[in-house]
This record gives structure tokens, sequence and C-alpha cells, in this order.
């Protein structure tokens, strides 16, 4: 049979198609070697020591397989020879790559040098794809007597199941892991370029989507990125609104050049199930995010009171009906199968007849009654403590405060506790949200001191009111702000005539007025600390005549009360005025600080719930 073949081998060494292959391995092997010293030494590394491992162990490999094939002309290593080829395609793509990437990450090489390795790496992928497909290439296959026609094969596995022959064990085994080695790479190339699952890890876009929830996503049309580059392929179509898309956070930075190329390595072949990149606490670091496209090129948006408004060049704000077919609020009114699976649910019933009730209030108050109502507010009190003698701040120390706060009976050091801890944040006594829990305090705070703080707190809302208002938001802040003061100084005044009517602690707290006082209070301090920012934020872009520019989005959760998006902040509360035109505007920790999605991070569109069974379907 070796004879045959040899004698078949020289008769056809007059084809071109028996030098190709072998040209091909030799420039293979040329390439590997120059791309040592092409490559650099800029820093001596895990990732260059095992790319040079890599390429020493391909200059062995393809002067073997030139010996065998070519001089020996030895037909047994032609098979080991193409599936050598196939799998090496892979490893010197990623191998070849790893200098580069991880002389990036450590700002080695800047973006000229970092697209000419890259296209060396290319070159030296492009060599062993050639050399595969040429030993595919009919001609050469029928020159080593090794081609065999589809009809061949079917009655070769039929004689072979006649016959009853099997295969080595050796040879079965080889052939599974191959089988499995083959659907790796192409599990890996498909979840790459053309569709992807991934995993829910929150709720924020209840009902959309519940924690666990699996949803496929294609890719392909996103322009997927090339794989090891921050480069990507070219957009076939752009997402639009109402879209649910995955992208990846631009917050998010690869620890490690191990980690960047492991991570996603694992995390494909598993099919999105395990996440080897995790923070210092042991959870998975928030890289992949699922949210619905609100806002494209061109647009201006913003949101108050739950409503989303878009503005468009020459038009005013109007608000966005379509986003009421997808945002969700009130989830207590989920039917009752989604209900039990929604680990937090942000309010209920009774929570929305508040929110409702001050959104009315505001809605249909002005700036200017607002204003008005201070000032006059302001007025009765202002007499009241001037008229205040000795008697009644006495009264107020001794008799009122240790019993009404239940801290004991030293005012002064009580007022000392408050200063300290608002100084160390840089706001006076009245401004914060949650001062309505010591009214009392600042009440003698007020007829003890000179007075100045509370009257610089209610001078700073009322001369706010006189400036302009630009956009719908800013005069929702503002009356907010207004309310919050009015009711501050509709307090103190309820305690000045408590004091002055001499009422004791047990009269104080079964007041009707005094329990609704308060009870106006926390649904205040709740309706800006806890639902503000999900409920509102101001225009973005910000700017006057600014609108999304061309390749930018916003995005927001479904579940609009519980969703950390692009709404917010990613590095955390910071202590933010109501009203920025109130020089002592109340004032709280807000998250609110509008941004944009670039379309680069975008990774693909969901299109359907995967898993479980039970919510298997169409993503609306």
């Amino acid at each position: 049979m070796k004879t045959k073949i040899t004698t078949l081998i020289q008769g056809q060494r007059n084809n071109p198609s028996w030098y190709l292959p072998a040209l091909l391995l030799i420039i293979w092997t040329l390439d590997s070697l120059f791309s040592i010293f092409f490559t650099g030494f800029r820093s001596v590394d895990w990732a260059l020591l095992t790319s040079l491992a890599i390429k020493l162990l391909i200059l062995s490999l393809n002067s073997f397989f030139l010996y065998r094939l070519f001089l020996k002309e030895d037909s047994r290593w032609y098979k080991k020879a193409k599936t050598y080829a196939g799998y090496f395609i892979v490893f010197v793509y990623v191998f070849y790559n790893l200098p580069r990437m991880s002389w990036e990450m450590s700002g080695l090489i800047n973006d000229t040098v970092y697209t000419r390795l890259w296209i060396a790496s290319f070159v030296s992928t492009l060599l062993p794809t050639l050399f595969y497909l040429s030993l595919w290439y009919p001609p050469f296959q029928k020159a080593w007597g090794v081609y065999i026609s589809k009809a061949e094969q079917k009655e070769l596995r039929r004689q072979q199941k006649e016959k009853r022959i099997k295969r080595p064990l050796k040879t079965a085994i080889w052939e599974n892991v191959d089988a499995v080695l083959q659907s790796i790479i192409i599990v890996i190339i498909l979840q790459h370029f053309i569709f992807q699952l991934y995993v829910i890890p929150t709720e924020s876009m209840v009902p959309t989507y519940l924690i666990k929830d699996r949803t496929l996503v294609t890719k392909f049309q996103s322009g997927p990125a090339i794989p090891l580059t921050k480069w990507r392929l070219p957009v076939l179509s752009k997402p639009e609104r109402g879209d649910i898309v995955v992208f990846q956070s631009p917050e998010y930075t690869h620890k490690t050049l191990a980690r960047r190329v492991f991570q996603q390595f694992i995390y494909y072949i598993t099919l999105t199930m395990v996440d080897i990149d995790r923070d210092d606490n042991g959870m998975p670091r928030k890289r992949f995010i699922v949210k619905r496209l609100v806002g494209e090129p061109g647009e201006k948006l913003m949101m108050i009171d739950d409503t989303l408004y878009v503005k468009r060049q020459g038009t005013d704000f109007v608000p966005l009906e379509e986003d009421k077919t997808y945002s969700h609020v009130d989830l207590y009114a989920q039917p009752e199968r989604i209900r039990e699976k929604i680990e937090y649910m942000p309010l209920d019933a009774s929570t929305r007849q508040m929110l409702d009730y001050w959104d009315a209030y505001k809605s249909n108050a002005d700036i200017r009654g607002l204003s008005l109502e201070l000032e006059q507010l302001w007025d009765s009190l202002r007499r009241d403590l001037e008229s205040f003698n000795p008697s009644d701040v006495e009264y107020l120390e001794n008799n009122l405060i240790g019993q009404m706060l239940q801290r004991g009976n030293n005012p002064e050091d009580l007022l000392e506790e408050i200063h300290i801890r608002l100084e160390s944040i840089g706001l006076k006594a009245f401004q914060y949200a949650d001062s309505y829990r010591y009214d009392i305090l600042l009440l003698l705070d007020a007829l003890t001191g000179d007075g100045s703080d509370l009257e610089d707190y209610v001078q700073g809302g009322i001369d706010s009111a006189n400036s302009s208002t630009e956009n719908e938001f800013k005069e929702s802040s503002k009356k907010l702000n207004l309310i919050f003061k009015v009711q501050q100084v509709r307090r103190l005044q309820l305690f000045a005539d408590f004091v002055q009517e001499r009422a004791t602690p047990a009269e104080i707290s079964s007041s009707v007025d005094f329990a609704s006082a308060q009870q106006d209070a926390e649904e205040l301090f709740r309706y800006l600390t806890e639902f503000y920012d999900n409920r509102n934020f101001p225009p973005i872009p910000e700017e006057r005549d600014a609108y999304i520019p061309r390749g930018s989005y916003f995005l927001m959760g479904d579940n609009r009360y519980n969703s950390l998006d692009f709404r917010h902040s990613h590095t955390g509360r910071s202590l933010s005025s109501l009203d920025k035109d109130d020089r002592v505007s109340i004032m709280y920790f807000s998250l609110l600080d509008p941004y944009l999605l670039e379309s680069k991070n975008i990774l693909g569109k969901a299109v359907a719930t995967f898993w479980p069974p039970g919510r298997i379907g169409l993503t609306r």
C-alpha cells in the first residue's frame, strides 16, 4: 500500500497542488520564528513567556510535519497534520495576542504599536488557516491517495457496519475528545458573533425579567467585538426605542489579563453559568447589564413623578406615551404568579396613595403661592419668637425637649450634637431633609441664638421663587423645596403655640394638629429620600441646546423603583440640593447624575426568555 501511495505521489509532483501545503507550512514556520523578534520585549511577563513557548512549540511541530509529510512522504501523518493545523489556528490567535494585550493594559504601547502588533498576529493566524484549508483541497488529497468521495464514504461505513469492525480504543477516545473540542470552539464562535445566553442578576427589569431568568441575546447586528481587541465589526442595525439591550458596564475594567481572557472563555463554554470574575466579597462583578433603551440620538429626556418626557429640536417636552407600556412601578398590582417571585417590593398600595397625594399637592401648587404662604408663616412665627420671654424658653428646655425627644434633659448637648453632625457635611441647622426629627430643638436654637439660620433658610426659598425656571423639572424641584420649607415653618409655629399654651408632652402627642404635621413631615422625607431619585431626573443632555448625540443612548430598567441605571451616579450618593437657585436649599443624599451609553458598549439585543420553562417566550 505504501509503495502504491509513493508511486502515486511521485506521479503527482508535477501538479502544483502538491507544493502548495508544503510552501504554506514553510512560510508559517518562518513567520513563527520572525514573530519572536518582531513582537519585541517591552515587558517580560507571563504573557510574553507563554507566547514565546507557543511559538517555539509551533517551530518544533511544523519542522516535524515538514519532515514526515514532505521529506519522508509518510501519508499516515496527513490526518494528524490537518487536526494539528485546525486547533493551532485558535492557539496562534490567542497566544500571539497575549503580549499586546498585556502591554496595552500596562500602558506600554500606543495605538500605532497596538494596531501593528494585532495585524502581525492576524497574519500569523491566517497562515495556519491557509495551510489547514489546503489540506482539504481535493487535488492535494488525491495526490496523497487519501481522497474519498461521498459515495465511497457511505459505502465504507456500510461495510464497517456489516462486518462489525470496531475502531481501536485510542481512536475512539480521540474522536470523542476531538468532537468535544470542536463543539467548544463552535459554541464560542456562535456566542461571540451570533447569539448568547445571559443570566439576569437583579430585579431591575421586573416583570419583564426575574432574577435568574436566562435571556437569548442576538449579537451579530450590533457589531460584535473583534476577539481580544478593542475594535468592533460594522453595526448592521442600530437599536431602537423599546429594545432591551445587553451592554458592558462603562465602569467595568479588567483587573488582570488572565481574567480578561479566561473569564470570557469560561463564561462562553458554560453558557454564562460560571463567572470567575468576582469582587473582594466573592460576588460576580457587574460586567454585563440588561436595560431597556428609552432615549435615542436627537432627543432630550427628563422625568417628573414617573412620567418620562421627550423633546426634539424645535419642539417642547411632551410625555413619551410609549414608555408607559414597559415601565413598571406598582409591582404590588402584578398577578400573583409574578408577585410571589419578586424578592423586593418597593412600595404597596398605601405608599402609592402617599406618593399620589404629594404629586397632586405639588402639581396643584404654584411657586408664587408657596412663596407667599412661606412668607406669611414666617412673619407670624417671627412675631411669636420675638414675644417669647425667659419663662417660655425655660419651659421649652426643662419640660418639653427631654421628654419629647427621649434623649435626656440636656438641650445644649443635643443642639451641639446636631450642629456638629450638620457642619461636618457643610449644612445649616434647618437644611437637611430629616430636620423634622429635631423641630423642637431647632425652635430652641432660634430662640437662644441670633435666629439668622432660620431667617436665611426662609429667605433663601422666597428669593429662589423669583428666579426663572428653565424647564418643568426645575419648576417641580423648586416647588418641592418650598413645600418642605412651608411644612417646616408650620411645625415650628405649632411648637411655638404649644410652648405659649404650656402644653404638656402628653397633650402635644394627642394633638390632631401635631399628629398631622408629623405625618406630613415623615411622608415628605420618604417622598424625597426613598423615591425621588427613581421617579425624577433632570434634562439629559443638561445643556439647553444639546441633544443626545449620534451613537449614544439612554437606558433604564423596567422596574423603575429598583433599578440603578443611567439616571444614577455609579460612584454612589452625594449631598445634593433640591433647588439649585436656593442658597439654603433642602439637601439630601442623591444618586441623580444622568449620563449616556455609547454604542460601542452595546453587545446585543435581548429577544427571548430561554429559561425557566414557565417563562419561555419572546421578549416585549
